[in-house]
Parts: structure tokens; C-alpha cells; sequence
């Protein structure tokens, strides 16, 4: 997390979906707001921790539910980052 700002330089624009994901993160994470997207981020790391018994019993269907069900909040969370990019680049333009 340290070196990724150093290899990644800021984007050019934000009119990809996933930059609006990143940099909404980034607002996210700054303004600490107590909100679903919390909720869900509470749901996948459960999901993930969850995951880890099947995952080391070699339990391959277990697995791949519990991958899919993080992969699936993972892509509700980004979209939900991205809506909270675009309020907060809205109200502060």
C-alpha cells in the first residue's frame, strides 16, 4: 500500500467505472461514513474468513461458493464506491 501510489501514477481522467471505484475508495475511506457499503464490506471479509476452513479441507464446491460470494460483494462494493465518487466529486464541482 505504501509503494502503490510511487508505481501508479494518478489517473488521467475518471471516466472509467473501476477509477471512479478506486478514487471513491479513497473518499470512502477518508470519511469513515457508517453506511451499507460498510455492511458489505463486513460481509466479505466474513465471506473470506468463512472461505478459509473449506479452502484448507480441500473442499473445491465449499471453495468456489465462498469465492464467488466474495468475488460478487466485491463488485457491489466497487459500485457502490464508484456511486460515492461520483456524489462526492459532484458536490465538491
Amino acid at each position: 500500500m505504501i509503494i502503490n501510489p510511487i508505481l501508479t501514477p494518478p489517473p488521467a481522467d475518471d471516466s472509467a467505472w473501476a477509477t471512479r471505484a478506486v478514487l471513491g475508495e479513497e473518499c470512502w475511506l477518508t470519511d469513515h461514513p457508517r453506511d451499507r457499503l460498510a455492511a458489505i464490506n463486513a460481509a466479505n471479509a466474513a465471506t473470506l474468513l468463512a472461505t478459509i476452513l473449506p479452502a484448507r479441507k480441500n473442499n473445491k464446491p465449499l471453495t468456489i461458493l465462498g469465492v464467488g460470494a466474495s468475488m460478487a460483494l466485491t463488485l457491489v462494493s466497487w459500485n457502490r464506491y464508484a456511486d460515492y465518487y461520483d456524489q462526492h466529486h459532484t458536490n465538491n464541482h
